[in-house]
């Protein structure tokens, strides 16, 4: 969600509540290694903020005000928390519905298009087969070169009339897909950051396993679109790793991550 609005840092908490007197033995401790391993990489430059993602997908969800707000706003009424089932109607279903914690997503809904999430909350760290999906206000428009799927966050606009997403499924999933057909480095089975860094072919990738609340760890594929890995190196370690053409294969340790280096050769 972070890079899907322009966000160019990660930041690894420890868990929550966050760091308050009195401190709490377990979850404190915790905490303050994530930080300190973030600041560490940071130190070393291995995390550095970057003004080009280049794992973003080219479809744009461009959001506006659902018709139930503006009601609820005429009417002095207040909008039902979306964590029970008794949250206001309108919003409890739809493309990017209100769902409690847990609650399961259906196959048209965003969450389950775009990133494979089977219910609510399933994890912070989504799967990104196909990139992360930008997401903008109605009033400030689709960057110049995306291509905008509207919504109200109930139904989807599509041919010139607003339609339900369940009936549009087939077509959303097409245009997601069209959109991350120009993303250089994927890892489908990982939460994946892919920087553009300097030099042609040149990136570094942030691969996460997705478990979250059931971390088991993953054994992710990078793969390249623009032709052979050359190269991939762990950032890290300094590990050369072994790419077999346009792929390479990477273990990501139980609710852990790796760092690497790639560089892709350029199709001829």
């Amino acid at each position: 969600m972070g890079a899907a609005l322009g966000g160019t840092w990660i930041h690894i908490e420890g868990g929550q509540p966050y760091l308050t007197p009195p401190p709490d033995p377990k979850v404190d401790a915790m905490a303050r290694r994530h930080r300190d391993l973030v600041y560490e990489l940071i130190r070393k430059g291995i995390l550095t903020p970057t003004p080009t993602l280049a794992n973003l997908n080219r479809t744009c969800l461009e959001v506006e005000i659902h018709p139930e707000y503006a009601r609820l706003r005429q009417e002095g009424g207040s909008l039902k928390s979306f964590k029970t089932s008794a949250a206001s109607a309108p919003l409890r279903q739809g493309f990017l519905a209100s769902r409690i914690m847990l609650e399961p997503w259906p196959a048209w809904a965003f969450a389950r298009l775009a990133y494979d999430q089977r219910w609510h909350v399933e994890t912070c760290f989504p799967k990104t087969p196909l990139g992360w999906v930008p997401i903008v206000t109605r009033e400030c428009g689709a960057p110049k070169g995306f291509t905008p799927l509207r919504t109200d966050a109930e139904n989807v606009w599509m041919n010139d009339a607003w339609a339900a997403p369940s009936e549009k499924a087939s077509a959303i999933g097409e245009l997601l897909k069209a959109g991350a057909n120009g993303i250089p480095l994927r890892a489908p089975e990982a939460c994946a950051i892919v920087q553009q860094r300097d030099g042609e072919g040149n990136y570094r990738v942030i691969l996460i396993d997705p478990g979250y609340l059931a971390p088991r760890g993953v054994e992710a594929h990078l793969e390249s679109a623009g032709g052979a890995l050359q190269s991939v190196v762990d950032a890290v370690s300094g590990e050369s790793l072994k790419p077999e053409g346009a792929c390479c294969a990477i273990s990501i340790p139980r609710g852990a991550f790796r760092i690497v280096d790639a560089n892709m050769q350029a199709k001829r």
